[in-house]
């Protein structure tokens, strides 16, 4: 009797083992991080990123950031974070424009028409985003007014004339 006790012991141990796996599996079924194929498809298609014929790293990248943009709320914060995760950490200048214009400037380097594809979708709408490539921030600018502003490299007096765009991105 006691075998047999034993046995059935056993033979539920398991299937509780099992069952512990498969429920323990299943938080690794839609994470970003480790799905892939199918799983990755379904959470592409929960937050409304198609997979458009990428492969799983690419698509891994681009759902990541279908989720920032559902979450973004325009502001500026969310808007220089997409810059600066587009170029991998790259140094993003941002002023604000008016009316409703948000200004990023980064070295030619790093800023590219994919960079800027990618950002605007952090935008609020009516919002004015321009993103320009500026050699190493040595960019046009005229002298401080009143203590506001960059030190000119245009037309301020006593100061280096020069400063260059080399490309200027704009989407309203």
């Amino acid at each position: 009797m006691a075998d047999i006790l034993k046995k059935k012991i056993e033979a539920v141990g398991s299937l509780l083992k099992d069952s512990a796996d498969a429920v323990g599996s299943i938080r690794y079924l839609w994470n970003i991080d480790t799905s892939s194929g199918g799983a990755i498809d379904d959470v592409g298609a929960h937050v409304g990123e198609p997979r458009k014929g990428r492969t799983d790293e690419p698509y891994r990248a681009a759902i990541k950031s279908r989720i920032r943009i559902n979450a973004a709320n325009g502001q500026p914060d969310a808007v220089i974070e997409a810059a600066e995760l587009s170029t991998n950490g790259g140094a993003i200048e941002y002023r604000e424009g008016y009316p409703a214009t948000i200004e990023l400037y980064a070295d030619a380097a790093i800023l590219s028409r994919e960079v800027f594809r990618q950002t605007v979708p952090y935008k609020a709408a009516g919002v004015e985003l321009v993103m320009i490539e500026a050699g190493g921030f040595n960019y046009f600018t005229f002298e401080k007014e009143n203590g506001i502003g960059r030190d000119g490299l245009g037309f301020a007096e006593g100061a280096d004339v020069g400063g260059y765009f080399s490309e200027i991105y704009t989407k309203g």
